[in-house]
């Protein structure tokens, strides 16, 4: 799917690479990434199409055909969806806001403990100087919107304001303290530097958790599908020096 993800790829055909039927398939691949075959699909089609937005002069029409899309309604739809935002508001946005470093956009209040929300660390990553984009999910999937997102310094115990009650899903993405938005959601592709998922649920009651929680930060696999986080980092660089974690879609 990652060599071709320009061509037409049918479901029998990826699952007879795999030497499985579609429907046995359908539900391992469910199982190993979180999300399905044609939403994996769709997020490294979405993945270069937020690429070759960054750092090429096509038009949309040409990224709509260079990413497999036969269709730039279809196109358009599919992009805006999962990112939150046209791919030409996406162009402009970005000729905006992609110098911006990600170390810009976290919270200094992030390391003091200023309500009684939940409290945990993204660990790992770079040996000096990472930062981590983190999202939360009311699903497993990591293609939904995220719940609640925000940017922090790694290896560092943070303390966020209450959540409502319930179970998120954590999504991390671990980046260089110098990754610029280009860099994050242009020149790296899908690709972060390093990605983490939580193993359990983190569970929030009464506004917080029972225990603090930890996200280990790994190198990235094939099989992780792309997270989309464009909207989210692009809100939290329009307003630069944003609460650590923005409740909301």
């Amino acid at each position: 799917m990652t060599a071709n993800f320009s061509e037409p790829q049918r479901l029998s055909d990826i699952a007879q690479a795999a030497l499985l039927s579609p429907f046995h398939f359908h539900r391992v691949f469910r199982h190993v990434t979180s999300t399905t075959p044609a939403r994996f699909l769709t997020a490294l089609r979405m993945a270069r199409a937020r690429s070759m937005l960054v750092n090429s002069n096509l038009s949309v029409t040409e990224v709509c055909l260079g990413v497999g899309y036969s269709g730039l309604g279809t196109f358009i739809s599919q992009f805006t969806k999962l990112t939150g935002m046209s791919p030409r508001r996406f162009r402009s946005a970005m000729s905006v806001f992609g110098h911006i470093r990600l170390s810009e956009l976290t919270d200094p209040a992030a390391g003091r403990h200023f309500a009684p929300g939940p409290v945990g660390a993204v660990t790992g990553g770079p040996s000096t100087g990472g930062c981590a984009v983190l999202g939360l999910y009311r699903s497993e999937e990591p293609d939904d919107v995220p719940v609640t997102y925000g940017v922090l310094e790694t290896n560092r115990l943070s303390h966020f304001r209450p959540l409502a009650d319930g179970a998120y899903h954590a999504v991390a993405l671990g980046f260089d303290n110098r990754s610029t938005l280009s860099d994050v959601l242009g020149d790296n592709g899908w690709q972060a530097q390093f990605v983490g998922t939580g193993d359990t649920p983190i569970i929030v009651r009464g506004g917080r958790t029972d225990r603090s929680f930890q996200i280990a930060l790994r190198c990235p696999r094939p099989i992780d599908p792309p997270v989309q986080l464009t909207s989210a980092l692009l809100a939290l660089a329009q307003r630069r020096q944003p609460p650590l974690l923005k409740t909301g879609s």
